[in-house]
């Protein structure tokens, strides 16, 4: 063989080497996006209660976000190790497997650090930066015991997530099934109850009560087959207290939800709004099995006491 055949067989053999397969970029997605989904999911969790009063002005979070988060993460580092392993095929001198553990390990670092809400973006950018260049430095002799590290390990990091899938599903459905369970009978030919509650709308712009446009046709067709309330007063200014009132009946000073109230690490139980009869605990009362699904995660949730199980 001449020269210039082993030089080119040299050549496609370090071109195999730094070509990354797309089995060890999926290990190292699923791997870290786990890994990065439960943590943040925990702090998410744990700084919300922490932080209640900065947390209380934005987006709440239930259990749910401990199998949610590992999997939009999951989604999202797989797509960009596709992406990357297709970068690979085109620029074969680049070493594109450390290029992509140290991009996902960016990732991950910021993520958890950004979670808590305790440090300025620009603080965790750098911080971020300090790790990663540190642990490139570390992975210049270690690279691929690393991957086989996450390799052997993956199993237990997905039996991980599946029992954390497992234990937050399935309590969910066996508290739904345990407030069924004990449903009184319900009457034979009883109307299926709903409730929409349209947040901020004032009732001077509804055609339905005189307003110059015709702005809501399916309330005025609702007006006008069923009853209108001419004369309906909101018991408070702002969202909480008047949702609160809507569910109890119940004026704020009964019900005494003025304000957003720190969440008892156990929940609410039976102690918010004032142990209060609900609208909800009612109709269950008489057979009915209620729910409440609601875009405002701020104001109408239930950490912020407008759930009482088993009633809502």
């Amino acid at each position: 063989m001449s020269s210039q055949e082993i030089a080119l067989v040299d050549s496609a053999a370090e071109k195999k080497n730094r070509t990354l397969p797309l089995s060890t970029a999926l290990v190292a997605a699923v791997w870290l996006g786990t890994v990065a989904g439960l943590v943040e999911g925990s702090l998410l969790l744990i700084f919300q209660r922490i932080n209640w009063a900065q947390w209380a002005r934005v987006l709440h979070v239930s259990k749910q976000i401990l199998w949610i988060s590992p999997v939009v993460d999951i989604c999202f580092f797989a797509a960009i190790s596709v992406g990357i392993v297709v970068l690979s095929r085109l620029v074969p001198r680049i070493p594109f497997q450390r290029l992509l553990i140290l991009l996902l390990v960016f990732l991950t670092i910021y993520d958890w650090l950004v979670t808590p809400e305790r440090l300025y973006r620009r603080a965790c950018l750098l911080l971020t930066l300090g790790v990663t260049v540190a642990i490139h430095r570390f992975l210049k002799t270690r690279e691929t015991t690393v991957i086989r590290m996450w390799r052997r390990s993956l199993p237990l990091v997905v039996l991980a997530f599946a029992i954390v899938f497992g234990v937050v599903r399935g309590g969910t459905w066996a508290r739904e099934k345990y407030s069924t369970a004990y449903l009184p009978p319900s009457r034979q030919g009883a109307p299926n109850v709903l409730v929409i509650v349209i947040d901020t709308l004032r009732a001077d712009h509804l055609s339905a009560y005189g307003y110059s446009r015709e702005t809501s046709p399916n309330i005025d067709k609702l007006a006008r087959e069923g009853v209108l309330f001419e004369n309906a007063i909101a018991p408070s200014s702002w969202s909480l207290p008047s949702h609160a009132s809507l569910v109890t009946g119940r004026p704020v000073h009964e019900h005494g939800l003025g304000n957003v109230e720190p969440m008892p690490w156990r929940g609410w139980g039976k102690h918010s709004l004032n142990g209060l009869p609900t609208l909800a605990g009612v109709l269950t009362r008489s057979g009915y099995r209620t729910g409440a699904f609601s875009a405002n995660r701020i104001y109408f949730t239930s950490n912020v006491g407008l759930a009482r199980f088993p009633s809502f």
